[in-house]
């Protein structure tokens, strides 16, 4: 080939790619994706935080607060920060304004404005070699929409940036936060009891705790009421307030075990279930029993050590529920890879007693390893678990379920309970009598029951990962809709072993992970290589032979 016909198919070839160059880089205008390959599409915009931003009811703005230098780690964060932000404008109407912002060029009120806001300066601290060096630098942001703004101050510390983004936007612009009433007065502890969950939960909702006190009823404003750990008696006109509550079409969740520690005997004895007449008329029973999983649990501290370090040790009076024990239906436990119940009590279904049009979601079971004991149950971890009646008696127990649909009433057929007396009135006075109308049922409400009522208290939301998640699921469910669930799962880090795989299936994984596909990626590294290294040879032969070739010429 001679020179010039080189010099016009390197031109033409520099133009085409060129020309492919530019139209990518125009149809990257207006088509924008990425590949995100891992399982739960960690680096991908969640559908909801897409379809919330598509459908603004009107203009929200943010902005990013940045110093313009940052150390590697934070410029690492920047990156991510800025990725996802462009995923969010491209997925949004032209109602989202995305601003980045160099604190250190504002004057001195308008810093100090952002200062009030929340926004203050992060400090770090470089490493390099045998030296450290600290530094301070802004990276926090305010969502503003009309006169409202949610500030997250501190970007890096955040568990999960688009929740936060996504629910401060959600939060700005619902018209009315729904209300979560924490009923009190009959022993429970209210929202003082599940402190951690509560803070949590107002970041979304109004939450606040509700006394029936003689008998008035649940305020019209509470959407979703929830009874944990109830200890003392309930009225029957307490019950009627709470049944009523039902039949407006406001959620009812119930927390509690069929059992309770004997503080004397350190047993677990059997209690009275205050809530029982009103929970069977709407289908569920509480059994008076504990679960035992002896495939799937928690372990706990034994009290031994082994060079300073506490010994732990499995325990199935705390069965740990799994993927394959979530209801696949249900957008509650949509995610989900675990989470912990213990002390918890196994529940019945009064088919009987629910509508046929209702949706039953069996939220969760315990693993196939499980059976009920009944009380009195010793607690000794180190005791050997098995059923009292042989194998035969293993099953999964249900330990979870919501019911949604029409619901017919308890008092349908009774009369309506006058009020209880005030703590006031006089000896032998009159109760008040009820003159609202009796709601006998309801065409859409929904009844959730869990077999334990400390699930979610301070201390197992701590320890236990999946328990704060699903019960955050639970509550936009049956609240706001399933916006921010696909978003908050994938927070959850715990993935353990089905227990139901057979050791063939173990054996099968254990092949893979430690040896088949190492060996695979460097069978593919060496054959990169090699190929690799043929095609330079080849390459080169071409041009040789083209040298020889202009030299005959």
């Amino acid at each position: 080939m001679s020179k010039a016909g080189q010099i016009s198919q390197t031109t033409i070839e520099i133009l085409i790619v060129t020309g492919i160059v530019i139209l990518i880089n125009i149809f990257g205008q207006y088509f924008y994706d990425r590949l995100d390959i891992t399982e739960d599409q960690q680096f991908t915009l969640a559908s909801s935080s897409r379809e919330l931003v598509s459908n603004l009811p009107d203009r929200v703005y943010i902005k990013v607060y940045i110093s313009p230098e940052l150390p590697p780690q934070l410029a690492e964060q920047e990156q991510k920060l800025r990725d996802l932000l462009d995923e969010y404008r491209a997925s949004a109407s032209n109602m989202l304004s995305i601003q980045f912002i160099h604190p250190e060029n504002l004057g001195e009120e308008e810093l100090n404005a952002i200062n009030q806001k929340g926004i203050q300066e992060l400090q770090y601290r470089i490493r390099e070699d045998e030296s450290a060096q600290s530094g301070l630098a802004y990276m926090g942001m305010e969502i503003k929409y009309f006169d409202s703004a949610e500030v997250i101050p501190v970007i890096p510390n955040v568990p999960s940036l688009e929740y936060a983004i996504t629910s401060s936007i959600l939060k700005l612009t619902v018209d009315e936060l729904p209300t979560i009433g924490f009923l009190i007065g009959h022993g429970e502890a209210g929202t003082a009891g599940f402190q951690t969950m509560t803070d949590e939960l107002k970041n979304l909702y109004s939450v606040r705790d509700i006394d029936l006190g003689n008998g008035q009823k649940v305020p019209v404003d509470v959407d979703t009421l929830i009874i944990a750990n109830p200890t003392g008696t309930f009225t029957q006109r307490h019950k009627y307030v709470i049944d009523q509550f039902v039949m407006r079409g406001g959620k009812l969740v119930v927390m509690m075990s069929g059992v309770a520690p004997d503080q004397m005997s350190g047993q677990m004895q059997m209690s009275v279930n205050p809530l029982e007449s009103l929970l069977t008329d709407f289908g569920v029973k509480i059994n008076s029993d504990l679960v035992i999983d002896t495939g799937y649990n928690l372990s706990i501290q034994t009290g031994q050590q082994i060079f300073g370090m506490p010994l732990t040790a499995p325990y199935p009076l705390a069965p740990q529920i799994i993927s394959s024990g979530f209801d696949p239906d249900a957008a509650a436990t949509r995610g989900l890879s675990s989470l912990g119940l213990p002390y918890v009590s196994s529940l019945e279904l009064l088919y009987d007693k629910i509508d046929d049009e209702a949706e039953i979601f069996e939220l969760c079971r315990t693993s196939e390893r499980s059976y009920s004991h009944p009380p009195p149950m010793n607690l000794d971890p180190s005791q050997q678990f098995l059923p009292p009646g042989g194998e035969s008696e293993y099953g999964k127990q249900l330990v979870a379920v919501q019911i949604t649909g029409a619901i017919t009433s308890g008092f349908a057929d009774e009369p309506v309970p006058a009020y209880d007396p005030a703590p006031d009135a006089e000896a032998g006075a009159i109760p008040e009598i009820d003159t609202d109308e009796k709601l006998t049922s309801t065409e859409l409400s929904t009844i959730v029951v869990i077999g334990n009522g400390n699930f979610v208290n301070d201390d197992n939301v701590r320890g236990i990962p999946g328990n704060a998640i699903f019960f955050l699921n639970l509550m936009e469910v049956l609240n706001l809709g399933e916006q921010l669930i696909d978003i908050r799962t994938r927070m959850v880090t715990n993935r353990p072993l089905d227990p139901d795989l057979t050791d063939a299936d173990k054996n099968a994984l254990k092949f893979w992970g430690y040896g088949a596909i190492p060996l695979i990626v460097t069978l593919y590294g060496v054959t990169r290589f090699y190929l690799k290294g043929q095609r330079k040879r080849l390459l080169q032969t071409m041009q040789q032979a083209e040298q020889n070739s202009g030299r005959k010429s």
